[in-house]
């Protein structure tokens, strides 16, 4: 870990391909709120599944999780995702898991949305680790996009993570990163056209 200016801590992994690559750990970033008074924001026991499959997770401290594979960091302020200073940190990550718990029942935001820990890891370019069938407008653009995968059990999320197709995605995820950059002018056009 080191300081940075604005005083965030950030770990530092290396991004290094190839044979080196392939002997390290896989290590995710989980960039979600843990909110525990919404029973929703609860994904210790996804995390923990994956952390038992041998995948390095990085999320935001929270209380009842505990595993050598778990690595906790202080969570962000919005500052830190205005400044750009969240998609930087993201970057440092083999893939960003976008995920939120409800077994197989979800709200239907997920069936229609981007959700912004998805969005994040578009911008920063990191490929997205999504479980399947929970998240179809996610799903879809990951599928469409080739910006990310999709798993049904920690032990394939492992095996994806280690492959070296994987390593393709990587590389493909990080070159389309500026796709995924919304530029504020052409916002307020396309705003000013649909308002009229």
């Amino acid at each position: 870990f080191f300081q940075a200016e604005d005083g965030i801590r950030v770990f530092c992994l290396s991004r290094g391909l190839g044979d080196v690559y392939k002997r390290q750990r896989p290590n995710v970033v989980f960039m979600g709120q843990f909110d525990l008074r919404h029973p929703i924001n609860d994904v210790r026991s996804e995390i923990l599944s994956l952390a038992e499959a041998g995948v390095v997770v990085h999320c935001a401290r929270v209380s009842g999780l505990t595993h050598p594979n778990v690595i906790n960091f202080e969570p962000f302020g919005a500052e830190a995702l205005a400044s750009g200073v969240l998609a930087a940190f993201v970057t440092q990550f083999d893939a960003c898991l976008v995920t939120y718990s409800g077994g197989t029942v979800a709200p239907i935001r997920f069936n229609t949305s981007l959700l912004s820990r998805f969005l994040i890891a578009l911008i920063a370019g990191v490929p997205v680790l999504l479980p399947e069938g929970r998240f179809a407008a996610m799903e879809a653009f990951v599928e469409k996009q080739g910006v990310g995968f999709l798993y049904r059990a920690p032990a394939e999320a492992y095996r994806i993570l280690t492959s070296d197709s994987f390593i393709a995605l990587s590389r493909e995820a990080r070159s389309r990163r500026n796709e995924f950059v919304l530029d504020p002018g052409e916002l307020r056009k396309f705003i000013r056209r649909v308002i009229g």
